[in-house]
Order: C-alpha cells, then structure tokens, then sequence
C-alpha cells in the first residue's frame, strides 16, 4: 500500500511540473513577456514631464 502512495505523490509532482512548464510556455509565447519590464525613474519623471509640463517632482526625502 505504501508503494501505491509513494506512486500517487511522484505522479501528482510530475503532472505540477508539466502544468506549471505549460504555463511558463504559454505566458512566454501569448504576452511576449514572461516578466514584468523594471521601471527606470528618470522614464517615470520624463514621461510625467510630457504629460504635464507645469509639473515639478518633488525631492527625495
């Protein structure tokens, strides 16, 4: 009985790897992006100075 057990578990941790491979895959090749982009402050101040040019970011404290 113990063996049907210890079969159960390697099979279930076999089907999560595949799944979470699969998934991995999918978001890959569906978004074009698995991770999001680290965002760059001075992109933030000059996209923010675009939009708003009376704007002035306030110091860092």
């Amino acid at each position: 009985m113990a063996l049907v057990w210890i079969a159960l578990l390697i099979e279930s941790a076999v089907a999560f790897t595949l799944a979470a491979a699969l998934a991995t895959w999918a978001q890959r090749n569906w978004t074009d992006r698995a991770r999001p982009q680290p965002s760059d402050r001075r992109t933030r101040t000059r996209n923010l100075a675009d939009l708003a040019p009376n704007h002035r970011p306030c110091p860092d404290q």
